[in-house]
C-alpha cells in the first residue's frame, strides 16, 4: 500500500471509529463516507475521502453525494493535491473551499521529543472526559466535548488517547489510531494558556512512538500550516496536501 492510500485509509478509519461509531458509514466506490450521530459540517465528522484513485472521480463523488443526500446533510470532501482528476471534478461542480489546504505528513520511524510532561494513556470514562475537555478548549470549539462523549470517540476501537500533565494539571491531549501497518495522529489539543511550552510536540512524539511500539511501519497526520514546523522538527515530512470542499446538494451535484 503506498503512502497516499495508507494515509487516506487511516484518516477514514479514525473518522469512522469516532464520528461513525454512533453515526453511520459506508464503503463507497473509490472511498469512504462517514456521518456522525448528529449533523455537523466538520471535516472529521461528516466527510467523504477517496482511498482508491483508480476509481473515476465522478463515480466516487456521485456515491458520496447519494450517501449524504439520503441523510439530508451537507458534508466535507477531502481531495489530495496529487489527484488532478479529483480536483478537476470538484471544480467542475463548483464546490466551495471549506478550509485552507493542510499538509499530509509521515514519519517512518520513532521520533525524539524531550519534555518534563507526564504523559498517561487515558483508560476510563473520567480520563476520557478530561481528554474531551482539553480538545474543546484546545480547538476552541464549544460543544466539542459533548459531541465526543455522544460519539464515544475516546473509546473508539484501535484508538489510543493520551493526556499530558504538568504536575497534576492536565494541559494537552492527543490520539493515535492504528489501521493495519499504519498509525495516525489526531486531536492534538492544547488550550491557549498552555501553549508555546512544547506540550504539543511532546504529545505527538509520545503517541508516535507508542504506535511504532505496536508494530506499525509508518505514522501519518494532517497538519495545520502553523503546526507543520513542529512536526518537521520531530522528523515528519510532507508527502501530499489535502484540500477540503463543502458539498451541500443541489442540481449541480445530481447523481449520475
Amino acid at each position: 500500500m503506498d503512502i497516499s492510500t495508507a494515509g487516506a485509509t487511516n484518516l477514514a478509519g479514525f473518522v469512522r471509529a469516532t464520528a461513525g461509531r454512533r453515526g453511520t458509514s459506508a464503503d463507497i466506490p473509490g472511498g469512504v463516507a462517514v456521518a456522525g450521530p448528529i449533523a455537523v459540517r466538520h471535516a472529521y465528522v461528516d466527510m467523504a475521502i477517496a482511498t482508491d484513485m483508480g476509481v473515476p472521480a465522478a463515480v466516487f463523488l456521485d456515491h458520496a453525494v447519494a450517501f449524504f443526500r439520503a441523510l439530508g446533510r451537507p458534508f466535507i470532501v477531502w481531495v489530495p493535491s496529487s489527484a488532478p482528476a479529483h480536483l478537476a471534478e470538484v471544480g467542475s461542480r463548483g464546490l466551495t473551499v471549506a478550509s485552507d489546504p493542510c499538509p499530509a505528513m509521515v514519519a517512518v520511524g520513532p521520533v525524539t521529543a524531550s519534555s518534563n510532561l507526564g504523559i498517561r494513556l487515558a483508560g476510563d470514562d473520567e480520563a476520557f472526559e478530561v481528554a474531551g475537555d482539553l480538545c474543546e478548549r484546545g480547538y476552541q470549539q464549544p460543544g466539542m466535548a459533548r459531541l465526543m462523549a455522544r460519539q464515544q470517540s475516546c473509546g473508539a476501537p484501535d484508538s489510543y488517547w493520551f493526556i499530558g500533565f504538568d504536575g497534576d494539571v492536565p494541559v494537552s491531549a492527543a490520539c493515535g489510531m492504528r489501521t493495519g501497518d499504519t498509525g495516525g495522529i489526531y486531536s492534538v489539543a492544547t488550550p491557549p494558556e498552555f501553549r508555546r511550552q512544547g506540550f504539543a510536540s511532546a504529545m505527538t512524539g509520545a503517541v508516535t512512538n507508542h504506535l511504532f511500539e505496536l508494530g506499525v511501519d509508518r505514522v501519518v497526520l494532517q497538519a495545520s500550516k502553523l503546526g507543520a514546523g513542529v512536526y518537521e522538527r520531530l522528523g515528519y515530512r510532507t508527502y501530499d496536501w489535502y484540500e477540503r470542499f463543502n458539498v451541500s446538494g443541489g442540481d449541480a451535484l445530481a447523481v449520475g
